[in-house]
């Protein structure tokens, strides 16, 4: 239900930010979007469990009605402030990962899987939103409507859990499984490299496919992107409880260069949508192998899985920036090739390096 949402925090912002403000501003709600998601994370960690996310859900509600508020003001520090708030519902989305983990302990590559395989339900319906919701919009730019839905949602997906959310309580982090730093810290590494380049690439793919085809069309691609992101998540999870969570770092290496070589091949649509779908397949992999390890993890006093969803906030803040401010001086097929390799060459150095601590553990 929550996942229904998440085209407003990404796709929905992004667009409607670029079509409202001058190059040099559009920038700075999507951004507002990821660093809310970040600074989100103490709200859902303090109260814990689903509780947090409960907490998470309803700050969510608030900045998503604001926003549909602020599209028709075209006020810049309305909507900004509206996306910050917004960013705390895409932290509860994630966050149930880790939830799910640690209540179900050894079988953390299941319970991870299953969430996200559930998240990809909605995440994959959320951009086929955006085209009928325009009704919804007014005067307002098409996209907008889309805020108000996901206002209805985070409400209502608050309001199940007060409801369903009876769950034990998940038990504390634990070391990390191999008992070394070194390898929480890979893991992080890896999950801040695959999604930078998976918003980045997302970011200018959903403008540029905007512009060419159109918000309908536009929204079917992302949806098969984020399908991307997740439903593979119960495979993945399988492939990772046969040969090792650190698999997923190889896997996600692979897809990026492949969506790398994709852009050589041409700068068509066809190659946008392949390669949109390969960064999701490489985000998928990272996501899933790095869950397991710190979902358990700490780093001295630090809850790696909160760290993690601060880095995902953090490098989505990089990526989303980085690309929208590139996108007036390089084509998107070049903005995209060059994210893709680089995200590519950074995960097989950190494929590598987690291989041998692993072998001298």
């Amino acid at each position: 239900m929550g996942s229904l949402g998440l085209a407003s925090g990404g796709t929905a912002i992004a667009v409607l930010s670029s079509l409202t403000f001058p190059a040099h501003l559009a920038p700075i709600p999507p951004a507002a979007v990821v660093a809310g998601a970040a600074v989100a994370v103490p709200a859902v960690l303090a109260p814990g469990g689903v509780a947090g996310l409960r907490a998470g859900y309803l700050i969510g509600a608030a900045g998503a009605a604001l926003a549909y508020l602020s599209a028709g003001w075209g006020s810049l520090p309305a909507l900004t402030l509206s996306c910050l708030l917004l960013g705390a519902g895409n932290t509860a989305i994630f966050f149930s990962r880790y939830v799910a983990a640690r209540q179900e302990g050894t079988a953390s590559e299941r319970a991870i899987g299953h969430v996200l395989f559930a998240t990809s339900i909605g995440a994959v319906l959320s951009p086929l939103l955006i085209g009928p919701s325009a009704v919804l919009a007014g005067a307002r730019s098409a996209v907008a409507g889309i805020l108000l839905v996901t206002a209805v949602l985070y409400l209502c997906a608050s309001v199940v859990l007060s409801f369903t959310g009876k769950a034990r309580a998940a038990p504390a982090p634990g070391r990390p499984r191999s008992g070394r730093a070194g390898g929480t810290r890979s893991a992080l590494a890896v999950l801040a490299v695959a999604n930078a380049a998976m918003v980045a690439v997302m970011t200018v793919g959903a403008i540029h496919l905007e512009r060419d085809l159109g918000p309908g069309p536009m929204g079917i691609v992302i949806s098969a992107h984020v399908l991307a992101m997740f439903a593979p998540s119960p495979l993945t999870a399988r492939l990772l409880a046969t040969c090792g969570t650190r698999t997923g770092y190889g896997l996600a290496a692979l897809c990026s260069a492949l969506a790398a070589g994709t852009m050589l091949a041409g700068h068509g649509t066809a190659t946008t949508v392949a390669a949109l779908v390969l960064i999701g397949l490489a985000w998928n992999a990272a996501v899933m192998s790095t869950g397991v390890i710190l979902a358990h993890a700490s780093l001295g006093r630090l809850d790696a899985a909160g760290l993690g969803e601060v880095l995902i906030g953090v490098s989505g803040l990089v990526g989303t920036s980085a690309s929208m401010l590139i996108l007036p001086l390089l084509p998107v097929h070049h903005i995209i090739l060059i994210t893709t390799a680089a995200a590519a060459a950074t995960l097989i150095i950190l494929t590598l390096l987690s291989r041998r601590r692993t072998r001298a553990a």
